[in-house]
């Protein structure tokens, strides 16, 4: 008779307006303190992830072919002074209006933070992985050497010899490689024809707009406009 009354005073209190009120007004507060924190845990990983997504960035937002410039790896020479014709060769690749190139200095101020056993990368290997957290279409790696050569007097100067490589960042296959000589005068010269080859030699993709008796209308982006052929 006892546990009967307990249960029927339990029931009573649980049907009773006040219980219901206590219990609200607990579930509301409960509410109330965990909603900010999730909201806030949101928001905070939503900054983690715009962070870690403008990190690592420098392309022109267009159409042109994303080139990742790897440094020069040196021979006979100073880093310094490979530096210097990495920087010439990235401006007449950029000039050629056929691609966004980020070079040396610009990947490597991103990185160094943030894998720093990837900075300063010269090989392949090493390029590719950049490349893909750059979402780079190609990478371009090279090398660099120096030596005393004669000259067409005589007389004995330095000259270099660079040999570079463009490799597909998706499939790790080579689409061109190009070696070049000159000297401290031949230099802007040689790395624009140099450009030049990378360009001639590298696939556009396009759109198609139209297809017509008359030709074919395709888009190749902001850089290189809508061209007309057959």
């Amino acid at each position: 008779v006892s546990f009967k009354i307990r249960q029927l005073t339990i029931i009573q209190n649980i049907n009773s307006p006040t219980f219901l009120v206590k219990t609200l007004l607990i579930f509301l507060t409960c509410l109330f303190f965990t909603t900010p924190g999730w909201g806030q845990s949101n928001n905070s990983s939503g900054n983690i992830f715009g962070i870690q997504q403008t990190q690592l960035s420098g392309f022109s937002d267009d159409e042109r072919v994303k080139v990742l410039l790897l440094n020069l790896l040196p021979s006979g020479m100073t880093e310094t002074a490979a530096e210097e014709i990495a920087k010439s060769l990235q401006l007449n690749v950029y000039n050629t209006n056929h691609f966004t190139v980020v070079g040396p200095s610009e990947w490597n101020a991103q990185i160094k933070d943030r894998d720093p056993a990837l900075a300063d990368c010269h090989d392949i290997a090493c390029g590719v992985m950049i490349g893909k957290m750059f979402h780079a279409d190609k990478v371009l790696v090279g090398t660099i050497h120096s030596e005393i050569m004669l000259n067409e007097n005589g007389k004995e100067e330095p000259s270099f010899i660079l040999s570079i490589r463009l490799v597909d960042a998706r499939t790790n296959i080579t689409d061109f490689t190009d070696e070049v000589q000159f000297n401290d005068l031949q230099m802007h010269d040689e790395l624009f024809r140099m450009a030049e080859r990378i360009s001639e030699n590298t696939l556009l993709l396009g759109n198609v707009l139209a297809i017509k008796h008359s030709g074919i209308t395709i888009n190749l982006g902001r850089a290189q406009g809508i061209k007309i052929g057959h």
